[in-house]
């Protein structure tokens, strides 16, 4: 709890201060010096750990039935880059932001809402209490190593299915004794510093791995406020956005020891965010703010698979607060009254899972679950705790019928009890007696895997998901939100198949892969929030919503120097709703058109390297509320540019990169009327961003 302790001691002081690339010799010039083995080593290394920036490894989860991204960030460290902005650039998943760095933001992963997307941190799923949609702003990037994307079925290793999908996060790993370092700077006065030291203690067997991580930025990106009025050009002036600045830190500290056979791995994560919370475009703030911390402590102990056997435990501990305050105003800037609320989650989890092949190649896959959570909210006096027990099992069979096909059921069952001792209702509307609520779950799932032929491989999956409700929409807050311990789960049918092609090795041609998928998605009893009088809402079960879609990736690289990605996303997201104003609707946030294309230059030698990339990145227009009458948000295509140099021999490398190429912060529809670039109404996003990094390895 060291990183918890001084995290806190900073957050107090700042709140109170307001690819693989391959240049391993081989491409030198006949006439190059010989290189001695320590700067062969170097090198070696150095192309190893830095030269891939967000690369997609296809293996292991190349094998298995589902449609699957793993996104490589762990050389993250040279570039200013975001979890928000690297998974926008996948296929299949939409994200919507409320601004620039730091800034609150969501994933939705073919066309889902949020919260049907179970985050995995390490192991953990953090979508705890009653934070069921998680924050991409608050994940930082430079702790991790690995993003996977699971897109519909999901893995029976990863405790709790999403009816959208999963996002399972591996923090950075341990890849030899090295040092680290990194500054970065750029628009928005944005400064951020990284150090990363690794060492292994070869007489206990014993590696650690130790990085912290900081960012400062103050956000005032330009954006066009039309001061509320929307069909008077008149008074619309471009202004900086205020109240925006965040300052954060985040720490990851790893050690893992072998003992009697077993390898034993201890992990601490946290990340803390003191920000401004700057209201909508018309109406800034100046003194609201938020803090926010997340720490994650894991502990695990596992069997290398011998014999066709593996076993590992683990045990978990996970805290989450959110501190917001907008009581410096005499009636408070956001709502109608001042505010102050803290707002606590813990969450203690363990598990075991168990794998067994057998002689034919069989695999099969056991896993028990247990999770305990409390989630407290305090505003203006303290109410009583709401505390849920999870008990999950989850079942997965790999058979290989014949040759290369092979098939994949899987079940989970769970079971759930909430309570809350009761308290007081928002807005005065008297006592929420005691109340308990039970729930027994499951899902299925049954996927195919059939390589035709070698490189072409189809895939299909179909399943039932559920997700149950989060503790505020079962029992409320003292705020604003009516609990409804009534809930039921919404439940998902998912399906989906595709075919992808695959080509290696063929003279100039280093790689080639082609995919295109079809996926349906009929989701029933989604829990929305409904007005229940003037100040508060209730939630209650009335939407159903059917999502239909195609998926489309394409990737090529050329004489290991020209690479090229894209991928293309379809969606039609429709509520399906009995409710008359929403009755086949489109879905809010989710374009029906995505795409995406990156071509990237890559040079390595021995003594100099350099890189070279630009992309574009397209959303279509889509609307911005379910009953689709407000406005809509306009189809937007962004560039942007980068150049990276490196010194192989020194570990060095300087990377600059423009976002928003060109400046776009201000759209015009088919009437000539302007439009601020955004994702949610009111809340603009920013122009041009230019950020540059320093970083050395050794």
């Amino acid at each position: 709890m060291v990183f918890l302790i001084l995290t806190l001691l900073f957050m107090n002081a700042i709140a109170m201060a307001g690819e693989p690339v391959d240049g391993e010799g081989e491409d030198e010039d006949e006439d190059e010096e010989e290189l001695t083995e320590q700067e062969r080593q170097a090198i070696e290394g150095f192309d190893l750990n830095t030269m891939v920036i967000q690369s997609r490894r296809l293996e292991p989860i190349e094998r298995t039935t589902a449609f699957a991204e793993a996104i490589e960030v762990q050389d993250e460290a040279t570039r200013v880059q975001t979890v928000a902005e690297v998974l926008s650039d996948a296929v299949g998943v939409q994200v919507r932001r409320l601004g620039g760095l730091g800034s609150y933001g969501a994933a939705s992963i073919r066309g889902s809402t949020p919260s049907q997307v179970p985050v995995y941190l390490e192991g953990v799923l953090i979508n705890a209490g009653g934070f069921d949609s998680v924050n991409l702003g608050d994940l930082s990037l430079d702790t991790l190593a690995r993003i996977e994307v699971y897109r519909g079925s999901t893995p029976a290793h990863l405790g709790s299915a999403g009816i959208g999908g999963a996002l399972n996060l591996k923090t950075r790993e341990f890849v030899g004794s090295l040092t680290e370092a990194a500054a970065s700077v750029g628009s928005w006065n944005t400064v951020r510093l990284f150090v990363l030291r690794g060492d292994r203690f070869d007489a206990l067997d014993t590696r650690l791995l130790a990085l912290v991580s900081a960012t400062t930025s103050e956000g005032d990106f330009y954006y066009l406020n039309r001061n509320g009025t929307r069909f008077n050009p008149d008074d619309d002036r471009i202004q900086t956005r205020q109240n925006n600045a965040h300052r954060a830190i985040s720490g990851l500290l790893k050690l893992d020891t072998g003992l009697r056979g077993w390898r034993v791995a201890l992990a601490e994560n946290i990340h803390a965010k003191h920000q401004g919370v700057a209201g909508i475009d018309s109406v800034p703030t100046t003194h609201a703010g938020l803090t926010t911390v997340r720490n994650t402590l894991t502990l695990r102990a596992g069997l290398p698979r011998d014999d066709g056997f593996s076993f590992s435990a683990e045990a978990s501990y996970l805290f989450l607060l959110d501190d917001f305050d907008d009581s410096h105003a005499p009636h408070g800037e956001l709502g109608l009254k001042r505010q102050h609320t803290v707002v606590n989650t813990h969450a203690v989890g363990g598990g075991a899972m168990l794998e067994l092949v057998s002689a034919d190649g069989h695999l099969t896959t056991s896993r028990l679950d247990t999770r305990w959570e409390r989630f407290s909210h305090r505003e203006e006096g303290s109410s009583a705790p709401k505390d849920r027990l999870r008990l999950a099992t989850a079942w997965q069979h790999e058979w290989n019928i014949v040759g290369d096909l092979s098939v994949l059921p899987a079940l989970r069952i769970e079971y759930q009890h909430a309570d809350f001792g009761g308290g007081p209702l928002p807005g005065g509307l008297g006592e929420m007696e005691p109340v308990t609520a039970d729930d027994f779950l499951w899902q299925a799932s049954m996927g195919t895997r059939w390589e035709m032929r070698p490189g072409l491989t189809l895939r299909a999956n179909f399943g039932r998901y559920v997700r149950t409700p989060d503790l505020i929409e079962m029992f409320g807050d003292r705020g604003a939100v009516i609990g409804n311990p009534d809930l039921q789960p919404e439940r998902g049918i998912n399906a989906d198949a595709g075919l992808s092609w695959m080509l290696t090795d063929r003279g100039p041609l280093t790689m080639l892969r082609a995919e295109v998928i079809w996926f349906g998605t009929w989701s029933d009893d989604l829990i929305v929030y409904v007005q229940n009088s003037q100040s508060t809402v209730r939630c209650e079960n009335v939407d159903a919503a059917e999502i239909l879609g195609l998926e489309t990736t394409f990737r090529i690289s050329l004489w290991k120097t020209v690479w090229l990605s894209s991928n293309y996303t379809y969606l039609s997201a429709l509520n399906r709703s009995e409710t008359p104003y929403h009755r086949d609707k489109h879905l809010p946030g989710r374009p029906v058109h995505e795409a995406y294309a990156k071509i990237e230059f890559n040079y390595e030698a021995a003594r100099f390297g350099v890189r070279l990339w630009i992309d574009l990145d397209y959303a279509g227009k889509n609307y911005l509320d379910p009953a689709n009458m407000k406005e809509d948000a306009l189809a937007r295509l962004l560039f942007g540019a980068g150049l990276r140099m490196t010194r192989p021999r020194e570990g060095l490398s300087f990377t600059v990169e423009v976002k928003n190429l060109l400046n776009t912060f201000v759209l015009t529809d088919a009437d000539g009327n302007r439009r601020p670039l955004r994702d949610f109404e009111a809340f603009p996003l920013p122009g041009m961003t230019v950020m540059a990094t320093f970083h050395w390895r050794h």
